[in-house]
């Protein structure tokens, strides 16, 4: 009998006496299919609800649950990894590779007799500025020496035996590498334990594609039935200057992208007699020394044929060392990887001369006013330095990179990092006043080039690439813990055509003028570019770096597109007595041309983009550049790296057209995963201590090494706006130093200290 509390639902269907076996099997599968199935959601929504709160906590990580790998739709050229640029038959033995040199013993006399004729080339000119920009040590001079004669000795046995050789002598030395030692080499060397010389100094770069010289040896590729044009003719008909600022981004994302550039790539171009700069355009009767390969300027041309210039002077990059009869390959003098070479030398011996060996100090130097400038140069002939200004007491500077009186936006940067590493050095000192000077050097160029990596991957690259593609190729820094992807197989050294072309797509951003500003912005003052060449004495005055970081941060870039301005096509290291200057457009597309890379069409396909088998193919480029480009090259093959790729219009995102994003992802990928020291590996730093890195920013490194700057946007590289406004130095964030205090003796394993036995094994080994 049913009551008020008989349950609604509850069932009509009689309770049965008993069960058939079969029901009762039936029943008995259900539940266990029913708790099964419950035990399988829950699982579910446990594990979603983790991976939604991992996300919500650090929504810029990409790591897979499946494998923490870069994705692999992108070819990122690391197959065959640390294997050399081109196969090589070890099958030439000492014996033979010394007879085949000594080969050369005639042809280096005639090399003797033509530099003894050659004429000298005026220090003040434009060209021997230019030759003077990268410096030529010892080293590079004898390793520079040995790679002409193996050359010649190339074309030798080409001419003797019918076939152009690829031999080389394996070389017996072993070098040791402790993976105990904790602190970067200058030189990159043991970077790589299973491969000690990879991304190291004085090395060739690392080819992409083989290279394409017209001889199959080492003379300058002239394309398809030796038809290519004159540089010059492309610099003036596809890169002709246009005016069009990015609004977006200031001046300061170019001179970080050059500072970082000269931190990773030094080309070492061919020298004469005694180091002295190549004369290639003399008029008079002379042989033309043989790495001469000057630019020939057309008759007609809309600025030289004003002054009757029809020849722009050109050396080669020298040929390095490989041990091998073969194909010409280029040096790279520096590291490759991000390590503040540019700031601490590319050798322990360069380091040394800029140290003060007193509490890991730098020297510097003290003016009247008690500022500290970079030390002075007394190098009369490296196309800096002035009688002049020699007689005011002002000479040029010296740093860790030769190249830093190139322009005072880059003396700047060098001045304001080596501030920054005494400052740093002076914390240390006051937090650990127990330590060596070598132990606080060290220590502090370990934080130095965390910094400058962090800066690279997180500011820098983020402009250059956009986040889409940083996060997809895992290039983001991460927000917390440790990057595990570390892998010895992948070769970090910088390709050549990243050297030689993709990474000097900057050139576009530099404006023609350039502007000082005041720190209370009422007085802003315009130079134009070439005035500031070769001109670092702007920062004897007080007050004169202020305002060059100013103007740096508030001033906009030019678009990155295929134009430029003509300060850098007409007027390129011009000084006041001259008329004119060079053209930066087309030394870079003949550079390309003297390292013999392949063209455009080939770096696309190897990059997997669409291939392009005439000109209508072009799909990546808007149609009137197509057409100019149609205009002067014959054979689309023909297309120059630097021309094409420049040429393209940007993806979504990025600043980069599909060719460059490819190239330049491919670089910087290898620079992360192939360097064992890269800051966020396990093992560099603590987790602590790891936090205090992600905290650096560009700008709070310009305001507290700057001379009175007090106010800057948060992200200096990009203009000021409603997501980036102007806020005082104070209020941006500053990495804490005190999580690297140790107590005397204290020695951590394996993590960061080894205090006693690190310190002992660096001064064994250097």
């Amino acid at each position: 009998m049913k009551t008020e509390r008989t349950a609604l639902l509850v069932s009509e269907t009689p309770n049965y006496a008993f069960e058939s076996s079969i029901t009762r099997k039936r029943k008995q599968q259900l539940r266990i299919f029913q708790i099964c199935f419950c035990s399988a959601l829950i699982f579910i929504f446990i594990i979603a609800l983790i991976i939604s709160t991992t996300l919500s906590l650090d929504s810029n990580e990409t790591t897979s649950l499946i494998n923490d790998t870069v994705p692999i739709d992108l070819f990122f050229l690391t197959t065959g990894i640390l294997s050399n640029n081109n196969s090589k038959s070890y099958n030439l033995n000492s014996t033979d590779y010394k007879s085949a040199i000594n080969s050369t013993l005639k042809d280096l006399e005639m090399l003797k007799m033509i530099e003894n004729q050659q004429p000298i080339l005026e220090s003040t000119s434009p060209s021997y500025k230019h030759q003077m920009v990268t410096s030529f040590s010892n080293k590079s001079k004898e390793l520079a020496f040995i790679g002409y004669m193996e050359e010649i000795a190339t074309r030798n046995y080409a001419l003797k035996n019918g076939i152009i050789p690829n031999l080389c002598v394996k070389s017996d030395v072993i070098k040791n590498c402790s993976e105990f030692l904790k602190y970067r080499s200058y030189d990159g060397v043991c970077n790589n334990l299973l491969s000690p010389n990879s991304g190291s100094g004085y090395s060739p770069f690392r080819r992409v594609i083989p290279p394409i010289y017209s001889d199959g040896i080492g003379s300058p590729r002239n394309g398809i039935n030796n038809s290519l044009p004159s540089p010059r003719t492309v610099s003036n008909v596809v890169h002709r200057p246009y005016f069009r600022n990015d609004p977006k981004f200031t001046v300061m994302l170019a001179v970080f992208g050059q500072f970082l550039d000269h931190d990773i790539t030094a080309t070492v171009s061919s020298k004469g007699k005694n180091l002295t700069a190549i004369s290639c355009c003399e008029k008079s009767d002379f042989i033309a020394h043989p790495e001469c390969f000057p630019v020939i300027i057309d008759p007609d041309d809309p600025y030289y044929s004003n002054y009757n210039i029809t020849c722009m002077n050109f050396v080669r990059s020298a040929r390095v060392n490989t041990s091998c009869l073969g194909v010409r390959e280029q040096m790279n003098q520096v590291s490759s990887y991000i390590d503040g070479s540019v700031i601490y030398g590319p050798t322990q011996e360069v380091s040394s001369k800029l140290r003060t060996f007193q509490n890991g100090l730098f020297n510097v130097l003290i003016t009247q006013d008690n500022r500290t400038l970079l030390p002075i140069s007394h190098d009369l002939s490296d196309g800096c330095n002035r009688k002049e200004k020699i007689k005011d007491g002002k000479y040029c500077f010296m740093s860790g990179d030769a190249r830093a009186n190139e322009n005072v936006h880059l003396t700047t940067m060098h001045l304001i990092w080596t501030r920054h590493h005494n400052n740093l050095a002076k914390r240390m000192h006051s937090i650990n006043p127990h330590w060596s000077d070598e132990r606080i050097f060290q220590e502090t160029r370990k934080i130095l080039i965390a910094q400058l990596q962090h800066i690279t991957y997180n500011e820098f690259l983020n402009i250059i690439l956009g986040n889409k593609l940083l996060k997809k190729y895992e290039l983001s820094p991460r927000k917390r813990g440790f990057y595990k992807n570390y892998n010895n197989s992948i070769d970090a050294t910088i390709s050549n055509n990243f050297a030689t072309a993709s990474f000097r797509f900057g050139h576009s951003l530099i404006p023609t003028l350039v502007s000082l500003i005041d720190n209370d912005k009422s007085t802003v003052e315009y130079l134009k570019l070439h005035e500031i060449l070769f001109d670092p004495f702007l920062l004897y005055k007080p007050g004169e770096m202020d305002r060059i970081l100013k103007g740096t941060v508030r001033s906009s870039v030019q678009a990155h597109d295929p134009f430029f301005t003509p300060e850098l096509k007409e007027h390129l290291f011009e000084n006041k007595n001259q008329i004119c200057g060079l053209d930066l457009v087309s030394l870079n597309i003949q550079r390309g041309r003297d390292h013999g890379l392949p063209g455009y069409t080939k770096f696309r396909e190897i990059c997997q983009l669409k291939k392009v088998n005439n000109f209508d193919d072009i799909e990546d480029i808007n149609q009137e550049t197509v057409n100019y480009i149609r205009s002067i090259y014959r054979d689309v093959d023909d297309i120059d790296l630097y021309t094409g790729a420049l040429s393209e219009n940007p993806e979504s995102g990025s600043m980069l057209g599909p060719t460059l994003n490819c190239l330049v992802i491919d670089q910087f990928a290898r620079l992360k995963r192939g360097d064992r020291h890269y800051y966020e590996n396990t093992g560099e730093f603590d987790e602590t201590q790891l936090a205090e890195i992600r905290k650096t920013m560009l700008a709070k490194i310009l305001c507290e090494n700057s001379d009175g700057v007090k106010f800057i946007q948060r992200y200096a590289m990009e203009n000021i706006g409603d997501d980036n406004r102007e806020e005082p130095c104070e209020d941006l964030p500053q990495v804490d130093l005190k999580y690297w205090k140790e107590n005397a003796g204290r020695v951590h394993v394996p993590n960061r200290d080894m205090a006693i036995v690190a310190e002992n094994i660096w001064h064994r080994t250097g």
